[in-house]
């Protein structure tokens, strides 16, 4: 089974909701509350909306048609460095994976470099922030 898709993201007054569904099964759409989202814009803005939308795009699902409220999740997934500065978190990854560290120490390890990468593409969304009002200002 593939991964979930998110095609569009709604920031309400109640919380941030989701619209999904799963590749294979095209009835399988819905729109829904994501309180792990809610709590996060709610706590830390945008930029805490943007680091939690990375981990879940990283480890739960996949980016469906680009849609204006993705729009920033597609442009930093297809920037040159994007793809470098995820070979490189993984890669440090796997070399500490087998370094012989216990598992307890690998798990702490890859939460930090995991946590350290969607960080890292969350600031990436502060420049399709500043694309997109420079384009405006030139309307």
């Amino acid at each position: 089974m593939s991964a979930t898709l998110i095609d569009r993201i709604e920031i309400k007054k109640d919380g941030v909701y989701l619209s999904t569904h799963l590749p294979e099964d095209a009835g399988s759409r819905r729109t829904w509350r994501c309180d792990e989202l809610s709590e996060a814009y709610q706590r830390d803005g945008q930029k805490g909306l943007d680091f939690e939308m990375f981990l879940i795009l990283h480890e739960f699902a996949e980016l469906g048609t680009c849609h204006k409220s993705t729009a920033r999740y597609h442009y930093v997934f297809n920037l040159p460095e994007t793809k470098a500065l995820r070979q490189e978190c993984f890669s440090q990854i796997d070399a500490f994976e087998y370094s012989g560290k216990s598992p307890s120490e690998f798990r702490i390890y890859n939460r930090e470099m995991r946590d350290r990468l969607y960080g890292q593409l969350a600031e990436k969304c502060g420049e399709y922030d500043r694309k997109q009002k420079n384009r405006n200002l030139e309307r």
